[in-house]
């Protein structure tokens, strides 16, 4: 009797571990470059500003190009797009650590996060039609804790590895783990087939696509050092208008769209991916400044700061599997309300700290907030990619973590507008006395995060709202989708009864 690889518990746990990599490996790469930086810059003898493009290129690649890799996996099959995504990173990686000068380690980078991309895109994807849906909030939460153990380790490995080997190491231990996960997906996934071998990848609108993102991308990373009235800055949301009008209109005209403009109309899955963007905004938003408040108003050094904020991450990495498999027993729609409520209550919580605030209720108010994203992530995707018609599964995937990153991208670039905003010259000049702040510079920092956190709230807010209309909107599914989702595992039937 041939096992259904949907209900065999071991192949479940090979797939939980095979996206589980791909998310951890395109997180890793995003947080272990920053703390190297200073290391980058100091072996290359160049400024600041050039060798932040080592982080800026990799995100700015890794948004622009996730939601084209996501359509091509509906087209040519989602296993040979995962594991191509896979080899880039490898090589990439290698080359990244072999980099003779900065604008080769720049160039590697870009080639790395499109590694990522076409993996992380896919992964979701993969859950959602690999795994039973009993499974399927299980799956997320391991794909959420994995992004959080990425998360809580970046830095330390980082650290680690430019203090006692050297800042290439960042880049070669990539190499193993990215090998390990190709052998173990070309065994556990199975053959995906694509849509129908006559229908093209749409080029022109991918290229409108990348240039808008690409732009929005341009904007938000550099007004905050350019000036929001920079010439450049402007220019970079000329651009991110003017071609995203152009990508509308031509996916609207088009036979055979990058984007589907009808799954937009489908609230479940629209308001559940502006309700993700809004978490994982005020996630990155408040551990963009929470270091700045340790250092800076608190005066700690950077490592202890570093163990500080590993707390959010820790508990998200424990708590993430319990999140999911409570929403597959449970449903969706109670608990990601009441992760969103608690998310509200952890900003207006982070809203009163100053530098008299006790660190252990600091630690508390970011564990909190951690906790709230945590419980909410996970079945939340669940939510979305449950309500995403099969054959759009690999274009919806990769737009829902693409719009992730988005969010991940606006959360600095609006938390650190706000904080840098309300920060008075004065601080700068103000500088410690007998190693503290003046009470000025303090209560003007103390005002900055205030500002802050109080954008979290107003964000948290949208999340509420968001997720209440995603679980009360018009949800306009294919009708086709259950029976081929039965074709589907009746397809990986036949091929386990013809390998046995």
């Amino acid at each position: 009797m041939a096992i259904d690889p949907a209900k065999n518990n071991a192949f479940q746990k090979k797939i939980y571990l095979e996206i589980a990599l791909a998310t951890f490996l395109g997180t890793l790469a995003t947080n272990i470059v920053n703390i190297s930086l200073p290391a980058i810059s100091s072996y290359f003898r160049i400024d600041t500003g050039l060798v932040t493009w080592v982080s800026i290129i990799y995100l700015l690649v890794l948004c622009s190009t996730i939601v084209v890799f996501g359509k091509m996996a509906d087209i040519r099959g989602a296993k040979k797009i995962f594991l191509a995504g896979f080899a880039v990173f490898t090589i990439a990686s290698l080359l990244c650590g072999l980099s003779l000068n900065i604008y080769m380690l720049i160039a590697s980078r870009a080639l790395q996060a499109v590694g990522a991309a076409m993996s992380i895109a896919v992964g979701p994807a993969l859950i959602a039609t690999l795994l039973p849906p009993e499974s399927r909030g299980k799956g997320m939460g391991y794909l959420s804790t994995s992004n959080a153990v990425g998360i809580a380790l970046g830095p330390a490995i980082g650290g680690y590895l430019t203090t006692y080997l050297s800042w290439r190491a960042i880049f070669f231990i990539n190499i193993p783990i990215c090998i390990f996960a190709i052998i173990l997906g070309m065994k556990v996934i199975p053959e995906l087939p694509g849509t129908e071998a006559g229908e093209k990848l749409d080029l022109t609108g991918a290229t409108l696509l990348i240039a808008s993102l690409a732009g929005a991308a341009f904007a938000m990373n550099m007004a905050g050092k350019m000036g929001f009235e920079s010439l450049f800055v402007i220019g970079s949301v000329l651009i991110f208008l003017i071609f995203g009008f152009a990508f509308f209109f031509r996916e609207k005209r088009t036979k055979e769209p990058l984007i589907d403009l009808g799954m937009l109309r489908n609230g479940c899955f629209s308001f559940a991916n502006m309700a993700s963007m809004m978490s994982m905004l005020i996630f990155a938003g408040a551990m963009f400044v929470m270091p700045f408040y340790l250092q800076v108003l608190r005066g700690y050094s950077a490592n202890i700061a570093g163990l500080i904020l590993m707390a959010p991450p820790v508990v998200m990495m424990l708590l993430a599997p319990y999140a999911g498999s409570y929403a597959d027993k449970h449903g969706t729609i109670k608990i990601c309300i009441v992760a969103s409520i608690l998310a509200a209550v952890s900003f207006v919580l982070l809203h009163t700290i100053d530098e008299a605030t006790p660190l252990s209720l600091v630690v508390v108010y970011t564990v909190l907030m951690g906790m709230s994203i945590t419980l909410f992530v996970s079945p939340n995707m669940s939510f979305i990619m449950g309500n995403c018609p099969m054959q759009y599964r690999g274009i919806g995937s990769s737009l829902t973590m693409g719009i992730r990153y988005l969010g991940s991208m606006i959360g600095v670039a609006s938390f650190g507008a706000v904080y840098a905003a309300h920060l008075p010259m004065a601080v700068s000049s103000s500088t410690h006395i007998s190693g503290h702040l003046s009470p000025e510079a303090s209560t003007a920092l103390a005002g900055a995060f205030h500002s802050s956190f109080f954008l979290g709230i107003v964000f948290s807010v949208l999340m509420i709202v968001f997720t209440v209309l995603s679980r009360n909107g018009p949800c306009v599914r294919c009708k086709l989708q259950k029976t081929e989702a039965d074709q589907l595992s009746a397809k990986l039937s036949d091929g386990q009864e013809e390998a046995a």
